[in-house]
């Protein structure tokens, strides 16, 4: 009897196992940073950087390059820290960048620059508070699946996952199926996470390319507590008990189109 168990659990386990499947390798020198990223016009896209030949290169699903992106060449550090296609210009035709860069006195320079490595804007002396591209970690959703993003410390190889289920995430289309776990509220195209919480809640919404909205919590008795102008650059917002000027308690909010109401969602916060 014993032996039929083990036997049922070594094929369930390799079963379970043979739903992952590899599906593309990438070398690199920076194999740590490789991620998925969503442009607003171009889509999602792998990212990997090649800092030794000041480029960052952006990968279709198909894992075709995309295109490449020029960095400024400098004699020190740098790290590229968000790719967007209209925040940093209005020019929807080219891709820029945030890049940040050491130099010998380990002061910072912050540069946003585009595709081609022109310069379009440059401030010395500072820091800032980031995270890689999106910081949306290593299990990542895309229209062709969710993917599982690894690295190895003893070489330079980045790998690509299939992963069998669903996510739920700001990027996921609304039409698609997902799973919904305790920690967080989905309505909608609205997510809040960690909800309940007990004090920062983010949350996450998807406009339609070149829109600008509003969001206005309210208490629930239906006061409104404030609002905050929104648009399709950042997918999400983040509030706390200061920003609302609330304590414990449940609070709705609504997300406005000019006057129409086009989602809607509660948070709690204990």
């Amino acid at each position: 009897m014993k032996q039929i168990t083990l036997l049922l659990l070594l094929t369930f386990c390799l079963t379970v196992k043979g739903q992952i499947s590899l599906e593309y390798t990438y070398t690199s020198t920076y194999p740590w940073e490789l991620t998925i990223i969503k442009l607003s016009n171009s889509g999602y896209k792998y990212v990997l950087p090649n800092y030794a030949s000041n480029s960052v290169v952006l990968y279709d699903l198909n894992h075709t390059i995309f295109k490449t992106l020029t960095l400024p060449t400098f004699n020190m550090g740098q790290t590229c820290l968000y790719i967007s296609e209209t925040l940093f210009n209005t020019d929807p035709s080219d891709v820029e960048y945030l890049l940040k860069h050491y130099n010998y006195s380990n002061y910072v320079t912050v540069i946003v620059g585009n595709e081609f490595g022109t310069i379009l804007f440059s401030k010395d002396s500072v820091e800032l508070i980031y995270d890689y591209y999106t910081n949306d970690g290593a299990v990542r959703y895309t229209p062709s699946g969710v993917k599982l993003l690894l690295y190895s410390p003893f070489n330079n190889n980045s790998y690509v996952y299939n992963l069998p289920g669903n996510l739920v995430c700001e990027t996921c289309s609304e039409d698609l199926p997902m799973s919904i776990n305790n920690s967080s509220m989905y309505d909608g195209n609205v997510i809040a996470f960690p909800n309940p919480s007990d004090n920062e809640i983010k949350i996450n919404y998807t406009l339609p390319t070149g829109s600008k909205a509003k969001i206005t919590f309210y208490k629930e008795d239906g006061k409104e507590l404030r609002t905050f102008d929104i648009d399709d650059h950042i997918n999400y917002i983040t509030v706390d008990k200061e920003m609302l000027g609330v304590q414990n308690g449940l609070y709705l909010f609504k997300i406005y189109s000019g006057s129409k109401s086009i989602s809607d969602g509660k948070i709690i916060i204990n």
